[in-house]
């Protein structure tokens, strides 16, 4: 028997439709004709779906004139009725329409895996090419059977549905709490489905911000978190880490500088890193491989958050012809990953030099540097601004701003916070 189709599951499908034409509102959205591996089935699926479109019935006088001088290459008056009396009930319609998609998903699996060894074998394309098509399409599979829906009562029912079991405390919260109250208070934690953005200047603390973020809503927030650092090494992730949550210096730690209790203080707490839902990773540069990543995640072990560390030097396997369009693309590629995987991104990115010409050195959203794309894709943008990098002398070394610029589900406003360069830590005030 050839596993790359199931005649029966099609010739069901069509006949339970013909039969009660109601059971095309189950199927529409989730069975597509290409789906079809027998021609004549592929051809009537077409007729039923365009009839549906024009209000029509569906019966055989209809599908034979809207098949018109296709209806012998579909098997004529004779298959139509021979598939409407062998058709059992529409009751399993659902199962046998499952069976037609996996079919389907079988054969563009093996498809798109002949055509990449193919590709390879020829060798007139790049590798990284080749794996970012393969990849690509595999993520269309998967998402093929996504079920898509303009209907408001459908909508409204689930909007309403959930507001009523959160608040009688039958369901949590869909968005994730960042591990810290204010930033929670102000944005109500992060929310699924969004891109946010945290930029600042070089060595202004952005980097330190978010692996601290990243910690707290792993350790406070217990949700599963992936760090991708294409800027650092795992080795200095961890001397970063150390420092934060030891509260030791970065200078000690680097030149393992430390007395015994200091040491065996950093190996309990480096060990028991492992026991929490926290990914790291340091030799992921380029989107593909990040999103890839990101998919595999979800899909094996789940995915809550996910931080990149930073825009501005995240590889792409495809050129473009300026880098505002690579910057636009990479931005846009984010926010569709946080969507289709239901996860939060948040990704560092460098703001331009235009803060230091100006009286208050306070980012805005105007100073997101390569892309307008970045400011228009990103839901929340927040800024890191520390007082003492351009004014050392004036004696603000601990204090630091969480500039919330944009929030499209949140407030903006400003989150002041303890720094400490030292341990490379935040703290709530």
């Amino acid at each position: 028997m050839d596993r790359r189709f199931n005649l029966k599951a099609e010739a069901e499908v069509l006949g339970a439709v013909i039969k009660e034409n109601k059971l095309i509102h189950e199927i529409y959205d989730f069975l597509l004709p290409e789906d079809f591996y027998d021609k004549k089935n592929k051809l009537i699926y077409t007729s039923i779906r365009n009839l549906q479109e024009s209000s029509s019935p569906i019966t055989v006088v209809t599908l034979t004139e809207a098949l018109k001088d296709n209806l012998a290459e579909a098997g004529g008056i004779s298959y139509l009725s021979e598939i409407i009396a062998t058709s059992l009930s529409g009751e399993h319609i659902k199962t046998y329409s499952e069976i037609i998609k996996d079919k389907a998903n079988l054969r563009r699996f093996i498809s798109c895996s002949n055509n990449a060894t193919k590709e390879a074998h020829d060798g007139n394309k790049p590798i990284g090419e080749i794996i970012s098509d393969f990849e690509n399409t595999i993520n269309l599979i998967k998402a093929g059977g996504k079920k898509h829906s303009g209907d408001l009562k459908e909508g409204i029912d689930s909007f309403l549905g959930d507001m009523e079991a959160i608040r009688k405390g039958e369901k949590a919260l869909s968005s994730i709490s960042s591990g810290f109250k204010t930033l929670d208070q102000i944005l109500g934690g992060f929310e699924r489905q969004e891109l946010m953005i945290i930029a600042g200047r070089p060595s202004m603390g952005k980097s330190a911000v978010s692996m601290n973020l990243a910690l707290a809503t792993a350790i406070r927030g217990k949700s599963k978190v992936a760090y991708f650092s294409i800027e650092m090494s795992k080795k200095q992730c961890f001397q970063r880490i150390a420092a934060a949550l030891c509260k030791i210096s970065m200078n000690k730690i680097k030149r393992s500088n430390l007395n015994e209790e200091e040491f065996l203080k950093v190996k309990n707490t480096i060990e028991k890193l492992s026991t929490y839902n926290f990914k790291l990773y340091d030799s992921v540069v380029y989107l593909e491989d990040i999103k890839s990543e990101c998919y595999r995640l979800k899909e094996s072990e789940g995915l809550d958050v996910v931080f990149i560390d930073y825009l501005q030097i995240i590889g792409l396997q495809t050129s473009f012809s300026n880098r505002n369009l690579e910057v636009a693309n990479i931005s846009s590629q984010l926010k569709r990953m946080a969507k289709e995987l239901d996860i939060t991104v948040i990704c560092l990115s460098q703001i331009n030099r235009a803060t230091e010409t100006r009286v208050d050195k306070r980012p805005i959203l105007a100073d997101l540097r390569d892309s307008g794309a970045i400011e228009q894709d990103a839901d929340t943008v927040m800024f890191v601004y520390r007082h003492a990098y351009y004014e050392p002398e004036e004696g603000k070394e601990d204090e630091m701003e969480l500039l919330i610029a944009k929030a499209r589900q949140g407030e903006t406003g400003t989150i002041p916070m303890k720094w400490s360069g030292t341990y490379q830590k935040i703290e709530e005030k």
